[in-house]
């Protein structure tokens, strides 16, 4: 029996706070990824950004069990570009050198404008309170596009991650955007293996 190509997938920082907060109906659907991962049905990666600045969320505790976790795992957390303000001086995000592109530069043209400008651009009143919610939100789904990979999951469905918006990036992008719950349905009917 072959098997099937391992996907990529970025799980993004709310599938992150709520499986370490462990009372979301999201947690056994994550649960589930983390086994595929583990057989390399799937590879996680998980944006820089779950710890900066999205872990303002967290306690000091479940930082720490999440950094353990990917070591466990080896779960890769992605470089994005770093950010004053944002970034922490010796963490994974890059100042400059060279980036792995896996998208043309029409399809990086394509994605800027169907998301529109990344927010640290916009005149503040066109952010509101959540500048750097949404520069986090901006750079974990550029970094998962630009890199080629698979299937970005979140739980969150404000933004950039809107439902209404997710079949217009599958569309016109092929970019996937599922829930933890979408995720695991839609790939264990597809590869029968993925159980």
């Amino acid at each position: 029996m072959s098997r099937q190509p391992c996907l990529s997938v970025t799980v993004d920082t709310s599938v992150w706070i709520h499986f370490m907060n462990g009372r979301h109906s999201s947690v056994p659907y994550t649960h589930k990824m983390l086994a595929w991962h583990q057989k390399e049905f799937i590879r996680i990666f998980a944006s820089s950004r779950v710890f900066d600045p999205d872990a303002i969320r967290m306690n000091t505790e479940q930082k720490m069990l999440l950094r353990d976790l990917f070591l466990e795992m080896k779960i890769e957390v992605a470089s994005s570009p770093f950010r004053v303000g944002i970034s922490r001086v010796g963490g994974p995000d890059v100042i400059s050198g060279p980036v792995t592109v896996k998208r043309s530069s029409d399809d990086i043209v394509k994605f800027r404008k169907l998301l529109g400008d990344e927010p640290a651009s916009l005149p503040p009143a066109n952010v509101g309170k959540r500048l750097k919610n949404k520069i986090g939100d901006y750079d974990a789904l550029s970094i998962h596009y630009t890199k080629g990979r698979d299937v970005f999951v979140t739980s969150d469905e404000h933004d950039y991650f809107h439902r209404a918006r997710r079949a217009v990036y599958s569309k016109e992008l092929g970019l996937i955007i599922q829930d933890p719950q979408e995720f695991v349905e839609t790939w264990t009917s597809r590869f029968p293996d993925f159980r």
